[in-house]
């Protein structure tokens, strides 16, 4: 998601300049952990700096008004995640078995505290499906003007293109994990 978005901001809004780095051959933001957001750390734009963090964002220095979280189901983006943490392993645990309800926590912890911020929120979901309408939005939203061409969709973009499928996680959760997935969405009054 992150790559599609920062391709898409380049693309049409800062066409001179690559939003993304090469590194070792692999497209990427520059990555933050919350603390290092120097200029050294991200890219400068109007209004701010670019880069990618997993944190939570209490741990975030930069300023939330110009923030952009990407926001991704649960059954996909937990399934993506257990893939990337088994592949190096020679006996890997069944996806059901790595799932922890801790896990699904941290996830539901994860969005709902975001969701909290006032962030301006993007589904990734969304992003891929219709993807001038949502480049649109955050046009509108951050005051930035429509490119006269339109816009349009990069092809695949990221370390892995292929990750982001939509829709082919939600085969893999057991009856068990999704209504334990069910349970703390409504407990952290997350939709």
């Amino acid at each position: 998601g992150t790559h599609l978005l920062m391709e898409g901001l380049s693309r049409h809004f800062y066409p001179k300049r690559n939003l993304l780095l090469t590194v070792a051959n692999r497209r990427r933001l520059p990555y933050s952990n919350g603390t290092n957001t120097s200029e050294k750390n991200g890219i400068p734009v109007k209004g701010g700096l670019l880069f990618s963090s997993h944190d939570f964002p209490e741990r975030c220095k930069w300023s939330k008004k110009n923030t952009i979280y990407i926001r991704r189901e649960a059954f996909d983006v937990l399934h993506s995640f257990y893939k990337l943490r088994t592949w190096p392993m020679k006996k890997k645990p069944s996806f059901d078995e790595w799932l922890t309800e801790q896990r699904i926590k941290h996830w539901v912890l994860h969005v709902s505290k975001w969701m909290m911020t006032g962030v301006y929120v993007v589904h990734f979901e969304h992003l891929s499906t219709d993807y001038e309408g949502e480049m649109r939005k955050i046009a509108d939203f951050f005051g930035l003007p429509h490119p006269a061409v339109g816009y349009s969709k990069p092809g695949p973009v990221g370390w892995n293109p292929g990750k982001g499928a939509i829709g082919q996680g939600e085969q893999h959760w057991s009856e068990e994990k999704k209504a334990m997935l069910e349970g703390l969405k409504k407990e952290f009054d997350l939709d």
